[in-house]
């Protein structure tokens, strides 16, 4: 056992609410990963790099089928395989008979662009330089694992002060793993809560119970009620999903809008889980995978860009990212520090990718 348990719920929405309404979330069972489509048409991509001001229409949008690769204006920048020395990532046994390997429980990046992974079967958080050079590891004490055995850490975040911060859950609390120059420690935050989103201070979650939305600061181990969200560069956003449907609320730019999917090949209603991450030029950027309706086995991808007007910059595909060794984690989508590139990462089979745009 190494899987954290997270209700479907936290899972599957980011939700959270403009100042004075409700937030409300729809869960939606995880997709197939058994089925491998063919290899569908690429009418949904939009190849505009996110820097660029050209705007697509928000009338009539199709989430695209998974991709078995990423689009071409999308690049790989790093790979880390799977192997027993230091400088690969671990794999721990699961299913029957052990005949799949896990691998980790995801990684993020830091401000000066190295990379932190939560290697769940090294029992250790490994420190890799941008071009994917091994640079040192930190083992994690018995007294930070489940049991004294089991790593139970996941969803890595990286503060602005460079701060590495993982959650777990107790039975009435968020417990999150913080490292810092050396430092290694635990915070218990008295709120139950999965974390979904930060803005590089602040951590925002959601609650198991209603939804209800927390700003988390894991440096105090802190938490307190919020209304809305705060992007990196200081605007305020609050998004909902409903099936087949994002809803975009944008009070400083006065934006409130729809974006309503459905799905490529066979068309009609489609559920989705979303992640979430913002730059700092106020571009929200947003991973959605989901399932059509029609058709359960069809596994749907993609990535939205949008303005901090709210204008859509962007709608490409995406390649599957539930591949065996997939730990189902929602963490896969990140921004590059200090810049408006987004980041996309895979936990293959054979070890760990990571895809930039443009």
């Amino acid at each position: 056992m190494r899987r954290s348990l997270i209700p479907v719920v936290a899972l599957v929405v980011l939700a959270a609410c403009s100042p004075g309404t409700a937030s409300t979330t729809t869960p939606t069972s995880e997709p197939t990963t058994s089925t491998t489509p063919a290899e569908p048409s690429t009418t949904t991509s939009a190849t505009a790099a996110p820097s660029t001001t050209t705007t697509l229409s928000l009338d009539g949008l199709v989430l695209p089928v998974a991709r078995d690769e990423m689009p071409g204006n999308w690049r790989e920048v790093l790979f880390i395989p799977y192997g027993d020395t230091p400088d690969t990532l671990g794999t721990s046994p699961g299913g029957d008979g052990g005949s799949v390997k896990w691998g980790p429980e995801y990684g993020a990046q830091a401000p000066d662009g190295s990379w932190w992974f939560l290697d769940a079967a090294k029992l250790r958080l490994a420190h890799f330089d941008a071009d994917g050079s091994y640079i040192e590891q930190v083992e994690i004490p018995e007294s930070m694992l489940v049991n004294g055995t089991y790593f139970q850490w996941s969803m890595p975040r990286i503060m602005d002060d460079g701060t590495l911060v993982a959650a777990r859950f107790g039975d009435s609390t968020l417990a999150l793993l913080r490292y810092r120059e050396g430092t290694l420690d635990e915070v218990s935050v008295p709120v139950m809560a999965v974390p979904r989103y930060h803005d590089g201070e602040t951590i925002y979650a959601f609650s198991f119970d209603d939804g209800s939305l927390w700003a988390v600061d894991p440096l105090a181990g802190t938490a307190e009620p919020a209304d809305q969200m705060t992007g990196r560069d200081g605007s305020r956003f609050s998004i909902t999903v409903s099936s087949g449907r994002v809803r975009v609320v944008l009070p400083d730019a006065g934006v409130e809008e729809d974006l309503v999917f459905s799905a490529e090949q066979v068309g009609g209603e489609v559920g989705f889980a979303i992640e979430v991450a913002t730059d700092h030029e106020g571009g929200i950027h947003i991973l959605l995978v989901g399932g059509a309706m029609e058709d359960e086995s069809l596994q749907l991808a993609g990535y939205v860009l949008l303005g901090r007007d709210g204008s859509l910059r962007a709608l490409d595909p995406v390649m599957n990212p539930f591949t065996e060794s997939d730990p189902g984690t929602p963490a896969r989508l990140g921004v590059m520090p200090g810049t408006t590139r987004p980041t996309f990462m895979v936990i293959g089979i054979d070890g760990v990718r990571v895809f930039t745009r443009g």
